[in-house]
């Protein structure tokens, strides 16, 4: 049903943001909903255009004696044509976020006794072809970020990769800063800690001791 309304949803995806499956049963129904969408989509498209076209040549026709008529189904028909093809436009949207390596992080179950896996962290975004390191960042939520990227025209053809995961603030500042440090990223406008800040050392002796944890 998710999947279904995201098509037919008359605001283009590319101005809202849509939370990841959370698992793939989840998934494949989004992607059952999306082809559902499509159809109708294109179906409201082609019925659309065969209003527009009637409604101008009826006008024509009857030498504007049925503009009554004409000009209202040539309004229809024009209404549905946007939206099918917004629908179009959703469909290809995110059919590309859902996709084979788009910027995603599938959440998983923790065993039974063990202790929740944290959700947030630090992560790197890589090139697909090369493996360069091209951004670093942290978050408080590594799923719903990484979704966040995947839908981004900028960033969603980089590969999502968590590298460390802590819900500690201070823990995820230091290694935000260690993974900047270490593949200097282009794409990374400033560094994620300023060197005058007084709280660096903390951070950085946050990230020391979580990454000596066993």
């Amino acid at each position: 049903m998710i999947g279904f309304l995201n098509v037919v949803d008359p605001i283009p995806a590319q101005l809202h943001y849509v939370p990841s499956a959370s698992s793939a049963a989840e998934s494949y129904g989004r992607q059952v909903g999306n082809t559902l969408g499509l159809s109708v989509s294109v179906t409201e498209t082609m019925v659309g255009t065969g209003m527009m076209a009637g409604g101008g040549g009826l006008e024509f026709a009857t030498a504007g004696l049925a503009t009554p008529v004409a000009v209202p189904a040539a309004l229809v028909g024009a209404a549905s044509t946007a939206h099918g093809l917004v629908g179009i436009n959703n469909f290809i949207y995110n059919s590309k976020s859902t996709g084979p390596g788009t910027a995603t992080a599938p959440s998983q179950a923790a065993p039974e006794g063990a202790a929740a896996q944290p959700k947030g962290g630090a992560y790197v975004l890589r090139d697909a072809e090369s493996g360069q390191v091209m951004r670093t960042g942290r978050t408080r939520d590594l799923g719903r970020r990484g979704a966040e990227h995947g839908r981004d025209p900028n960033l969603r053809d980089l590969e999502f990769e968590p590298v460390h995961r802590t819900d500690v603030y201070n823990e995820q500042r230091g290694l935000e800063q260690m993974l900047h440090d270490k593949y200097q990223p282009p794409l990374n406008k400033i560094r994620p800690i300023s060197p005058t800040n007084p709280k660096l050392p903390m951070y950085q002796d946050a990230a020391k001791t979580f990454l000596e944890q066993p």
